[in-house]
This record gives C-alpha cells, sequence and structure tokens, in this order.
C-alpha cells in the first residue's frame, strides 16, 4: 500500500497496471522509497510502525543473565528492546504479539512490566524475526498453557487505549511458527496486516 500525502502520486500505467520509471518501462521499485524492505519484527505504537528489529540495534544492555555460547541463545529482555526504540514503557496499557495474523499473546502494560520472564532471541537466518518466551498467563489457556518460545512477526504497543476488538488468542504452536517463517521471506509487494509493509510518501 501506497499512501501519498504531499508528494504527487507517482505514474501508472493502467494498460500494463504497473508503476513506471522515467523511461516510461515498468518497474518494480516501490515510489519515494529507499528500498529498504522491513522483515524484521515489527513494532506498532498505537497503529503506527515505529521501528522494526535490526541485529545490530539489538545491544549488550538489552542482555538478561550472561552471553550464550551461541549469540542466537542469547536472551534480552523485550521491555528494553522497546524501549531502544523510544517507546515509553511505563505507558503501556495493552500489548500484543502477533505471529502472522494470528495473537498469540496478550498482557495488559503493568502485567508486562512485572513480568521478568518477557524475554526474546534471535535465531539466525530469520531476517530479524525474533522468538519471544511468553509467559503462560499472556498466552491461549486451556490444555496446560505453559511458558514457551514463539517466533513473533510484530507487537502491537497500545498506549492511547485499549484495542478496538479483542480478537481470540491463538495457542503458540509449530503453525504459528511457520506463518512468521512466511513472512520472512516476503518481499513485501502485496501488504495487506500489520505484519506487512506499509510505505508512506509524505
Amino acid at each position: 500500500m501506497a499512501i501519498y500525502v504531499k508528494k504527487a502520486s507517482a505514474s501508472i500505467d493502467m494498460t500494463k497496471q504497473c508503476h513506471t520509471s522515467a523511461d516510461g518501462d515498468c518497474t518494480a521499485e516501490i515510489p519515494y522509497s529507499d528500498g529498504v524492505v522491513a522483515k524484521g519484527t515489527r513494532i506498532y505504537v498505537d497503529g503506527k510502525m515505529v521501528g522494526f528489529v535490526k541485529r545490530r540495534l539489538v545491544t549488550d544492555a538489552m542482555m538478561v543473565g550472561s552471553a550464550a555460547t551461541d549469540p542466537s541463545d542469547n536472551k534480552y529482555a523485550v521491555a528494553k528492546l522497546l524501549a531502544g526504540m523510544n517507546v515509553d514503557v511505563a505507558s503501556i496499557k495493552t500489548i500484543e504479539m502477533m505471529a502472522g495474523d494470528d495473537v498469540i499473546a496478550r498482557a495488559s502494560g503493568e502485567r508486562f512490566l512485572a513480568s521478568t520472564d518477557t524475554t526474546f532471541s534471535l535465531p539466525s537466518h530469520n531476517h530479524g524475526k525474533v522468538r519471544f518466551h511468553v509467559p503462560a498467563e499472556f498466552q491461549a489457556q486451556g490444555n496446560g498453557a505453559s511458558a514457551r518460545d514463539g517466533l513473533v512477526s510484530a507487537v502491537l504497543v497500545y498506549k492511547s487505549a485499549a484495542p478496538k476488538n479483542l480478537r481470540d488468542l491463538t495457542a503458540i504452536s509449530e503453525d504459528t511458527d511457520t506463518s512468521v517463517q512466511v513472512a520472512a521471506i516476503d518481499t513485501g509487494s502485496s501488504p495487506s496486516s500489520p505484519n506487512k509493509q506499509v510505505n508512506r510518501a509524505e
């Protein structure tokens, strides 16, 4: 989805149904974009994307415990990740974790900040998609829910108000992990949800 606010809309060939470059040929480039596709786990605050996870932006200061032999096993604090993206964690009213189109975890800001067990790691070859360690109380209940790890494609933070429509939680499973892995190799060319790229031309 390309949204034009202040800049002119890009040239489109209605016959070929494509954006065109200066020479009139079809182009796959996103108008006014720097060409960077946000493949890492995305962070949203009240519906606006404020950043996405890049391995080089995750610092040792976010680490929980000692460094592991394999860096992909290092544990980091989710609250510190958000703070590193200039999110005022003390003002969080609700936080949700998404795997594709499924909500796999939800917590009030109070419970999220009180938890010392909400951590994440950066698995190799996942394009910045984060594996969260999710406390049992944040997950779908039933069938002996317990703290477990799950890949997350987006974190939705609500500061101004709680989500308007609370969707049912989906249990963390191989299926939810697979949906995140699929999103990790998405080109970003057909965004349709909070887990897809949206480019704004201001």
